[in-house]
């Protein structure tokens, strides 16, 4: 199924934007991982699971793309940016993310945007 990875032009809840186009988007397949339940971050204790393809940028500003493995109830996408190319703007209530690499995704159960994970058409 496809799914929404992340938005870029949209703040998150622990006070990041993307700028638009500021995401890389892979070429290839890129991991899929899962975390335990009882995970506190992100993407601490996650293994792999599977892989996200066909990664893309929708019109709407959200990337998107392939799962393999089905998310269960209360579960949501979190990207992994890797290394953040470029930081236009960093304030103590904002950073701004100029450029960066979508280099694996994690499901989870705290996602950055509320919509992560959600399936699209």
């Amino acid at each position: 199924m496809r799914r929404r990875i992340l938005p870029e032009g949209v703040e998150s809840v622990d006070a990041r934007l993307l700028k638009p186009h500021a995401v890389v988007l892979p070429i290839d397949p890129i991991p899929l991982m899962r975390t335990p339940e009882d995970s506190r971050d992100g993407h601490d204790g996650a293994v792999l699971v599977g892989t996200v393809t066909e990664v893309r940028r929708e019109e709407d500003g959200w990337i998107t793309g392939v799962t393999s493995v089905e998310l269960e109830d209360g579960e949501a996408l979190e990207a992994d940016c890797g290394v953040m190319i470029a930081a236009q703007e960093c304030t103590e209530d904002l950073m701004v993310i100029a450029s960066t690499n979508l280099v694996g995704v994690t499901i989870g159960r705290r996602p950055c945007w509320p919509e992560c994970g959600e399936v699209v058409a």
